[in-house]
Parts: structure tokens; C-alpha cells; sequence
């Protein structure tokens, strides 16, 4: 088998946990057939959906790495990929997904890159403004015969 590796694994990993490494921009199948063998297999395993439990534990993965003991795994998740996919991680860090230990250049790129939350919005009064249509399109009404509609039009 030329140009062709194979490797064994006990248990055929979920297809939506196949699904789930490939949002995180990984394609090479060695990479993500060793990557899903760690993660869980079937929902057999843990009684819950495999893709659901491989984000939780991506999540806190993501969210050691972020130092942001604050999120629950589902919002760490979110924001570790968004984070690995924007520096592009599957091509310029093959192997750092679930690593034990990481690189610092690693580590700085990744913080570098988590999305920062939008600000909350902060009340505001909306303007007063007429909702007559303004003086400059009078003249086209004028020319055209008509009124302008607007709010005080009868």
C-alpha cells in the first residue's frame, strides 16, 4: 500500500465526532482518526449524544489552555475554535489539538486570537425626528403633481 497508511482502531469513531474535528479545519484522516479514538466513540459510551461530549471535553481543553475557568465548556468550545481555525491551527500546529503540553508560541497565538465579547448595549434615547419627508424633495412633488406622503399627509 503505497502512499496509503493504515491504522486499526477497536471501535469506529461517530461520524458526527469525525464531523466536529473537521469544523476545527483538520483533514488529514491519521490526524483525525487518532484525534476521535481519544475523544467518545458512540453514545453508547457515556449515555449522551458523542458529539455533544466531545465538545465538552474540547471545551474545557480550550478553556485550561485560555485560562478561563469562568466559561462552561459549551462557550469555551465555541471560542477555542473560533480561535484555532482563525491562526490556523490544523495546518501551522499539526498535533497541538488535545495535547498534554503546548507550545508558548502556541499558547500566545491562540490567546491572540479568542474573539473578545461585544460590549453590552447601553440604553439610549432614540432622537426626536420628524417623519415629514424634508424640504429638499418638495420641489420633485411640486414638479410630479403630488403630495408627499409622510406622517402629517391628509
Amino acid at each position: 500500500m503505497d502512499a496509503v497508511s493504515v491504522i486499526r482502531h477497536d471501535r469506529p469513531p461517530a461520524g458526527p465526532v469525525l464531523d466536529l474535528l473537521r469544523s476545527l479545519g483538520l483533514r488529514e484522516p491519521n490526524m483525525l482518526y487518532a484525534l476521535a479514538v481519544r475523544l467518545p466513540a458512540s453514545a453508547n459510551d457515556g449515555g449522551e449524544d458523542p458529539a455533544r461530549a466531545a465538545r465538552a471535553i474540547l471545551g474545557e481543553w480550550f478553556a485550561a489552555l485560555m485560562d478561563r475557568s469562568d466559561l462552561d465548556a459549551e462557550e469555551a468550545f465555541l471560542l477555542g475554535r473560533a480561535a484555532f481555525v482563525a491562526l490556523d491551527g490544523a495546518n501551522r500546529f499539526p498535533g497541538m489539538l488535545l495535547a498534554e503540553e503546548v507550545p508558548a508560541d502556541f499558547l500566545a497565538e491562540l490567546r491572540r486570537q479568542v474573539p473578545q465579547p461585544a460590549p453590552a448595549a447601553a440604553p439610549a434615547v432614540m432622537l426626536v425626528q420628524s417623519l415629514d419627508p424634508p424640504a429638499f424633495m418638495a420641489p420633485l412633488a411640486a414638479l410630479l403633481g403630488t403630495r408627499p406622503k409622510g406622517a402629517n399627509a391628509a
